[in-house]
């Protein structure tokens, strides 16, 4: 349980330290990376009232050293992503049953997924969306000839990394980065179907073809699809 927040508040601390040791000369990289520290923050507790003093607490922490570094270009926008990403990582809950947390989760990397692939699509020359078509090559080659789960899921990852590199936005990238680490490794153990590798390279090559279009609405849709199917296929039993 976090309770209300003594030892987060620790954590955060020493996370704002460093920002600021290797940030400090640039209010615009200091407000990337103070945020990111705070999308690596997590909690959990039985009493809604340790949760909004949880909450409370980190964000005022965060927002003094915000303001103090940023001085006068420190802007709300950014106070309301981090009240936002607190609101999400920091929830009421037992902590021996994670289900809705990991929901929570998939809701906010969705909106992240979505802004990528939009500045992807805008962003990448021809080289980058090259190697895009590699990966849903190398995806289809293991899929529908050898049926290797474990390459396509690497492989998925990858395409989904070069996408996020594709934003030329490092505290995107970093974002969603974190949130595929976690979501990848506080999985159980799942029972594949026998058609979820088909299902997966489907969906990632409509987000594909996006790229090959240049199409940025077709882009969105298609990750917003494959972010909500994705997050139904870790809440099933079966993938």
């Amino acid at each position: 349980a976090c309770g209300e927040g003594a030892f987060l508040a620790e954590i955060l601390t020493r996370k704002l330290e460093t920002v600021k040791k290797n940030y400090k000369k640039s209010s615009y990289e200091y407000e990337q990376n103070s945020v990111l520290a705070i999308t690596s923050i997590y909690g959990i507790d039985i009493m809604m009232d340790n949760v909004l003093a949880c909450r409370e607490r980190m964000f005022a922490i965060w927002n003094s050293e915000y303001t103090r570094n940023c001085g006068r270009d420190a802007n709300d926008e950014a106070r309301e992503a981090v009240k936002y990403i607190l609101s999400k990582n920091i929830v009421l809950g037992n902590a021996k049953r994670l289900r809705f947390f990991r929901e929570d989760l998939f809701d906010l990397r969705k909106i992240f997924e979505v802004q990528a692939v939009q500045w992807a699509i805008e962003r990448m020359d021809e080289k980058e969306v090259d190697k895009l078509k590699e990966k849903i090559e190398m995806m289809e080659f293991y899929t529908t000839k050898k049926n290797d789960v474990k390459q396509v899921l690497n492989l998925n990852s990858e395409f989904h990394n070069l996408i996020y590199k594709g934003t030329k936005d490092r505290m995107l990238y970093k974002t969603l980065s974190t949130y595929q680490t976690y979501l990848k490794h506080s999985a159980p153990p799942k029972t594949f179907s026998d058609d979820y590798l088909k299902t997966i390279l489907n969906e990632h090559m409509a987000i594909f073809d996006a790229f090959e279009t240049h199409n940025v609405a077709a882009g969105r849709e298609a990750m917003e699809y494959h972010m909500e199917q994705s997050k139904l296929r870790r809440m099933s039993k079966y993938f």
